[in-house]
C-alpha cells in the first residue's frame, strides 16, 4: 500500500476506448504534479481496452487502479463515475474521458488554486474543441479548433449560482466539460454523487451543477485540457438524436431538465433565468419530432408548418432570454481589477452630485442641498433607521459618501468610523463631520477586505453600497467578521421587483436609479438579498420607498406619475403596493 493518501484523484471510465485510452493515460503520467492516482472504471469494455490498460498498470503499480461494477457488465456513465468518485483516495477529484487528453500544467494549476483558497470549491478552466487531432486533410480539421470556457473574468472567486448563469450561453458551450474541473472530495459524500438515472448521457452535467451551486468557483483563463471532438463521441452522437422523441438522448436530456429546476430551489436557489431557460428548453422538447404530442392549435396546420411554426415561436422565446442572459454575463464580465479601478474612478468623479446645488462642493449648502435630495429620496430613513440608538457605541459605515448618515449616527453619541473606495469621499466626508462639529475616524478602504481587527465594532451601517460593489458578498463577510458577538448590520439594496423598474421599463429608462450607469450596478430581489445576507444568523427585511408625489418628475411623465401612479398606489391595499417598494432594507444580527 502506498504510505499516505494522494493529492488529486484522476477518475476515468471507459468503454471501448482501445483507440484512445493509452493517450489519455499519457497525459496523465506526463503532468507536472506527480503526487497523483489515476482511477479508471471499466464499464463493461469489449474491446482491447482493458488490455491496454493492463499494460500501463504493471508499469505505473498501485497508482493506477482499475475496477469493475460488482458482477461485471456495464451500468451507465452515472453510476460508473459515482464508483470511481467513491474509491478515489485523493483530496481532490478530477475527471478525464477516454478520449480526452490533459496538458502538462492541467493538475499543478488547478491544485495550486484549491490549496491556496480553504473556501474554494470548483477550479474550473477553459478547454479546446478539438479537431486537429484528425488528419489534416478531414472537414473536420479544417474547421479548426476552439477555445472555450466559461464566459467571466479568470482568476476572480465566483459566488453561486453567478456561474449557472454564466455556463447557460458560455460562447456556444452549454455547459464545461468535466476534463476542465477539479473540486474537493468532500463534495462527493455531501452532495451524494451524480442523481440516480443518470445512466449515458447529462451525467456530467448534473454533477457540474450540483458543484456550482454547492460552493465559490474560480475560473481561469488558460486552456489546460483538449476535449476531443469525434463523432463516436457519446455527445456528438446523442446531439441529433435529442430532437427526436422518445429516444433515449431525447428521454435523457428531459430528464436532466426537469431535475435541474426543482434541485436549484432545494439548495435555496431562485433564479429567473434558469426558469425561462427551462422552461424554453422543456417546450422544445415536447414539440420534437415523433411521438405523441398533445394537441395544440397547430395540429390542424400541415406536420411541416407547424413544425416551422413552433420552431419560429421558440426562436423568438431564446432571443428574449439570450438577451436578458448575456446581460448577466455581461456584468459577471465586469468583475476583477478593472471593474475595482471603474468603481473608484467613477465614485471619485461623481460624489459630489454638483448638478444638485450651485454652491460649491464641500460648503454648507453644498451638504444642505445633498443632504436634503438624499432625504426626498428616502423620506422613510429617519423613520426606519433610529440614529440616535447607538449613543456611546461604536458604528462602521461602509460606503460613508460624504459623510451624511455618518453625521446622524455622531449626532446620536456614537462613535462613528467611516469607509469608502473614493479618495473624494472621504475629504468631503471629513469636512462635513469638521463643520458638524463632530469626531469621526475616515479612511479610504474597500469594504471587501477591511483594516480592522475581528469584532470592533456594534453597528455596521452599509446603505447603498452592495448594489455598486464588484464583490457583495465579500462585504457581507467583512461586516459579519468586524461585528462584536450580538452585534448588528444594516443593509440596503435597489428592489428588481418594484413599482421604479415598472416605471422605467415605460419611460425606457433607468431614471428611477441616480446612479445606474455607475460600473457594476444590479438590482436584487428580495431571494437574492436574503441570500447574500446568509452569514447573518438573524435577518429582517424591509420593503421602503413607495410611489409619493415629487416636483422632480416634469412633462408628461410627471403628470403620470403624479396623478396616475401615486393616486393608485396609494388607493389599493398596503399589502399588495408595499411588496413592490424601490428599495430593500434588510436588518441583521450577529450571533452571540
Amino acid at each position: 500500500m502506498p504510505s499516505s493518501d494522494p493529492v488529486v484523484s484522476v477518475i476515468m471510465i471507459f468503454r471501448d476506448a482501445g483507440r484512445f485510452i493509452a493517450e489519455a493515460i499519457g497525459s496523465v503520467e506526463a503532468q507536472t504534479f506527480t503526487d497523483w492516482e489515476l482511477v479508471l472504471v471499466d464499464d463493461g469494455s469489449t474491446d482491447d481496452g482493458p488490455v491496454i490498460v493492463a499494460g500501463h498498470q504493471l508499469r505505473l503499480g498501485e497508482r493506477l487502479r482499475l475496477l469493475h461494477h460488482p458482477g461485471g457488465g456495464g451500468r451507465g456513465t452515472g453510476p460508473s463515475r459515482n464508483l470511481g468518485m467513491q474509491a478515489a483516495r485523493g483530496r481532490y477529484l478530477a475527471f478525464l474521458d477516454a478520449d480526452d487528453v490533459y496538458e502538462p500544467r492541467r493538475l499543478e494549476q488547478h491544485v495550486q488554486c484549491l490549496e491556496r483558497d480553504p473556501d474554494l470549491g470548483v477550479v474550473m478552466s477553459p478547454e479546446r474543441y478539438w479537431r486537429s487531432w484528425q488528419s489534416a486533410d478531414s472537414h473536420a480539421a479544417s474547421e479548426g479548433d476552439r477555445i472555450i470556457g466559461p464566459a467571466v473574468t479568470p482568476g476572480r472567486r465566483i459566488e453561486p449560482p453567478a456561474l449557472i448563469v454564466a455556463t447557460l450561453l458560455t460562447r456556444g458551450a452549454p455547459m464545461a466539460a468535466l476534463c476542465s474541473i477539479t473540486f474537493r472530495a468532500e463534495a462527493f459524500g455531501r452532495l451524494g454523487g451524480i442523481p440516480d438515472g443518470f445512466n449515458g448521457h447529462y451525467e456530467d452535467q448534473a454533477l457540474i451543477c450540483k458543484l456550482l451551486l454547492d460552493g465559490p468557483a474560480i475560473v481561469l483563463d488558460e486552456c489546460l485540457a483538449r476535449y476531443r471532438q469525434h463523432p463516436a463521441s457519446l455527445t456528438q452522437a446523442n446531439a441529433p438524436l435529442e430532437q427526436q422523441r422518445g429516444t433515449p438522448a431525447w428521454s435523457a436530456r428531459k430528464r436532466y431538465l426537469e431535475w435541474l429546476g426543482p434541485y436549484a430551489r432545494s439548495r435555496g436557489v431562485v433564479l429567473p433565468e434558469l426558469d425561462d431557460w427551462l422552461r424554453d428548453e422543456l417546450a422544445l422538447l415536447e414539440s420534437a419530432a415523433g411521438g405523441q404530442q398533445s394537441w395544440t392549435a397547430t395540429h390542424l396546420l400541415p406536420d411541416r408548418f407547424a413544425a416551422w411554426l413552433g420552431g419560429l415561436r421558440h426562436t423568438r422565446q431564446q432571443r428574449s432570454l439570450r438577451h436578458r442572459v448575456m446581460r448577466r454575463v455581461e456584468e459577471l464580465k465586469r468583475t476583477g481589477p478593472a471593474l475595482d479601478r471603474a468603481i473608484r474612478r467613477y465614485w471619485n468623479e461623481r460624489i459630489h452630485d454638483t448638478k444638485l446645488s450651485d454652491d460649491a462642493p464641500g460648503s454648507a449648502g453644498f451638504y444642505a442641498a445633498l443632504d436634503a435630495y438624499r432625504l426626498q429620496k428616502l423620506p422613510y430613513l429617519p423613520r426606519l433607521v433610529d440614529f440616535g440608538a447607538w449613543a456611546g457605541r461604536d458604528v462602521l459605515e461602509i460606503g460613508c459618501g460624504a459623510g451624511l448618515d455618518l453625521v446622524r449616527f455622531a449626532r446620536g453619541g456614537a462613535r462613528v468610523t467611516g469607509v469608502d473606495v473614493a479618495s473624494t469621499a472621504i475629504e468631503l466626508a471629513r469636512d462635513y463631520s469638521r463643520a458638524a462639529k463632530v469626531p469621526a475616524v475616515l479612511l479610504e478602504a474597500d469594504g471587501t477586505s477591511l483594516p480592522f481587527p475581528d469584532a470592533s465594532f456594534d453597528l455596521v451601517y452599509c446603505a447603498g453600497v452592495l448594489p455598486f460593489a464588484a464583490d457583495p458578498a465579500a462585504i457581507v463577510r467583512e461586516a459579519h467578521r468586524v461585528l462584536r458577538p450580538g452585534g448588528e448590520a444594516i443593509f440596503m439594496a435597489d428592489n428588481r421587483r418594484s413599482w421604479l423598474r415598472l416605471m422605467e421599463s415605460v419611460a425606457g429608462s433607468r431614471a428611477g436609479h441616480g446612479h445606474a450607469d455607475a460600473p457594476g450596478f444590479r438590482l436584487y430581489t428580495a431571494e437574492e438579498f436574503d441570500r447574500l445576507l446568509q452569514p447573518f444568523a438573524e435577518r429582517r427585511q424591509v420593503v421602503e420607498r413607495l410611489p409619493t408625489a415629487t416636483s422632480r418628475h416634469t412633462g408628461l411623465t410627471g403628470a403620470v406619475f403624479n396623478h396616475v401612479v401615486v393616486p393608485v398606489a396609494q388607493a389599493l391595499p398596503e399589502r399588495w403596493v408595499h411588496p413592490y417598494g424601490g428599495h430593500l432594507w434588510a436588518f441583521c444580527r450577529k450571533a452571540r
